[in-house]
């Protein structure tokens, strides 16, 4: 059985092996329970996801809180900031039709940026934030975005919805994973075998019509 200390050794050496990660400044710390926090900052969120999924992958972790920070260096891409700024990030939403470009909006403070508005599903929410930093000259993205589905089931639909999915992409004992759902809001709590069906199980959630919000308190059992 590894220790706390094996284990947030394992996984900085794993964060060192991948190269997507080289230009990140994470730490990791590692409590007696196995449950892991990143913190420090990132790139961009392509590097901040990569690091969360290399933490669980590492052997004997039990759960993930990647608090990693997305900062964009300093000179990347165009320098634009207030007005035009805020000109490009409307202009790249409106490109992508997922999005109602009346609904996001959109303020720059210097190479802050803040969007302000509503999204119809919680992965949109993500997404346009994904997409707001991409822009060359942002720094940091504030997303107060709500989520307001355009279809509203009822929490037990939702709940179930996700559940039907995990049973159709993972091998999985669903009396092992609990789904509560209040008013939209996700919470998934339980313990699964692998790195795999804990991914199986926050992608049905992510993506399931009627999702507000996602709090993922999964572990991964020790050892496998």
């Amino acid at each position: 059985m590894q220790n706390s200390g094996d284990i947030r050794k394992n996984i900085i050496e794993h964060l060192l092996w991948d190269s997507r990660i080289e230009s990140a400044d994470i730490n990791v710390e590692v409590d007696e329970d196995h449950r892991v926090t990143l913190t420090g900052t990132a790139p961009s969120y392509m590097v901040k996801q990569a690091a969360g999924e290399d933490a669980l992958r590492v052997s004997g972790v039990g759960m993930i809180y990647n608090q990693v920070a997305v900062e964009a260096p300093v000179g990347k891409g165009p320098q634009r900031s207030g007005e035009a700024l805020e000109k490009a990030i409307t202009s790249v939403l409106s490109l992508y039709p997922d999005f109602d470009e009346d609904s996001i909006e959109v303020s720059v403070s210097g190479n802050m940026v803040t969007l302000t508005g509503s999204a119809d599903s919680y992965w949109k929410k993500l997404r346009a934030e994904e997409i707001a930093f991409e822009v060359g000259g942002v720094r940091r993205v504030i997303n107060e975005l709500s989520v307001v589905p355009t279809h509203t089931p009822l929490d037990r639909e939702i709940a179930r919805s996700i559940q039907n999915a995990i049973a159709r992409t993972a091998d999985i004992d669903l009396s092992k994973i609990g789904i509560e759902v209040d008013g939209g809001r996700v919470t998934l709590s339980g313990s699964v075998d692998s790195w795999a069906t804990y991914s199986a199980a926050h992608t049905a959630a992510k993506y399931a019509r009627g999702v507000v919000d996602l709090t993922n308190e999964l572990t991964i059992r020790s050892g496998t």
